[in-house]
């Protein structure tokens, strides 16, 4: 590969490096942490094994780049642009990734353990393997991402949309997010009106062998998507075991505040 410039292992730690263009660089082992990189360009660079923890990345962009092994943790990173790029193996601890970008971005292996990732974009995201744990994933698009055997415990998914997302063998214990009265009233609300405009926000999960602490059939029917609803909530699952009028009574129950979801 011909790079625009060659940084490899330079250290710019702490560096003021604003609105910089790094574009199609080699940035490979070089140390940027702490560093001022807001606005700056990384798009198509290489920055395998790069150190970027702790730096200032807000309205970066990575598009299409490969970091690889890379360190982001405690990074500052938001409305960045990861659109495309391979983040495999990356190291983003505790990283603050709000209203970001990620689409189509492989982050397989990945280690988000504790990251902002609220309101975020991660549509087509491979996720697989990775650690989400205790990441705040409130109000983030997962539309079609893979998260096979990703690691959400204690992972806040209050408002996620996870539409054809797959969850296979995702551990989702201790999740959080619709637990209160006016959420869980909302939440049915809701399921309610997509169930009768035919577009529920879950009915093309794949939640087959997510460990949720409920048997429930490996291949739900995808028309019945009110029954997909007891993965979240194990005590409704009773209601959704036995047949759509009975499931959606259930549902118009916790609408009305008669039902909690939670028992």
């Amino acid at each position: 590969m011909t790079y625009k410039a060659d940084y490899a292992g330079i250290d710019f730690s702490a560096e003021n490096l604003s609105a910089c263009d790094f574009s199609e660089c080699n940035l490979i082992s070089a140390r940027l942490s702490y560093a001022q990189l807001s606005r700056a360009s990384f798009s198509k660079a290489d920055l395998i094994n790069c150190r970027l923890d702790g730096a200032l990345l807000t309205e970066a962009c990575f598009e299409d780049a490969n970091l690889t092994d890379a360190d982001l943790s405690s990074a500052t990173l938001h409305n960045t642009n990861f659109r495309d790029a391979n983040l495999t193996k990356v190291n983003a601890q505790l990283a603050k990734i709000t209203h970001a970008r990620l689409d189509r971005a492989i982050l397989v292996n990945a280690n988000l353990s504790g990251a902002h990732l609220a309101c975020s974009d991660l549509i087509e995201v491979d996720l697989s393997n990775a650690d989400l744990s205790f990441a705040n994933l409130k109000e983030a698009d997962l539309t079609k991402t893979k998260l096979i055997g990703a690691n959400l415990t204690n992972a806040n998914l209050s408002f996620v949309d996870l539409s054809e997302a797959d969850l296979t063998g995702a551990i989702l214990t201790g999740v959080t997010g619709l637990g209160t009265k006016e959420e869980e009233i909302e939440f049915a609300r809701n399921s309610l009106r997509e169930i009768e405009t035919g577009d529920f926000q879950f009915a093309m999960t794949d939640w087959s062998h997510c460990i949720v602490g409920l048997a429930f059939p490996q291949e739900p029917d995808p028309a019945d998507g009110a029954a997909l609803a007891s993965t979240l909530y194990p005590t409704l699952a009773k209601y959704f075991q036995s047949d759509t009028a009975t499931a959606l009574d259930a549902l118009h129950k916790v609408a009305s505040g008669k039902l909690s979801v939670f028992g």
